[in-house]
């Protein structure tokens, strides 16, 4: 049984929801964004738990990179706050990320959008923890 991330005892995660999340991971890896983004709002749309707002900001993040991947950066920097805020108030220990990581890489992405550098194409390390969403 996989626990949903947040305090413990939360209600299990939907398989459904686990396997949107696991897809959503290996999309955003493969520099597929919009579909990552589509994928995680699948799982955040039947999420009612903690969950709902960490999975926002997943869905920002890879939005922004969606947008500034296609030329478009009116919308990143705005996007990248919004998810930099989910993530670090809402990460769960027991999420398939390294949430410093994910927090840290969110931090540096919106560094390189300031100095005018080309899109990046960040990572999602994977965290092993018992009770935990697996990424994949």
């Amino acid at each position: 049984m996989t626990l949903s991330p947040g305090t413990p005892g939360d209600v299990p995660l939907e398989p459904v929801v686990q396997l949107a999340i696991s897809e959503g991971v290996r999309l955003f890896d493969s520099g597929a964004y919009w579909h990552a983004h589509e994928a995680w709002e699948r799982a955040w749309r039947r999420e009612r738990a903690a969950d709902r707002h960490f999975l926002k900001g997943l869905i920002q993040f890879a939005a922004a990179l969606h947008h500034w991947h296609r030329g478009a950066r009116a919308p990143v920097a705005r996007l990248l706050s919004q998810a930099q805020a989910h993530i670090q108030t809402h990460g769960g220990a027991r999420w398939p990320f390294c949430i410093n990581d994910l927090v840290t890489s969110l931090a540096l992405t919106a560094r390189q959008l300031q100095q005018d550098a080309p899109a990046p194409r960040p990572l999602l390390r994977p965290a092993h923890r018992p009770g935990q969403v697996s990424p994949g």
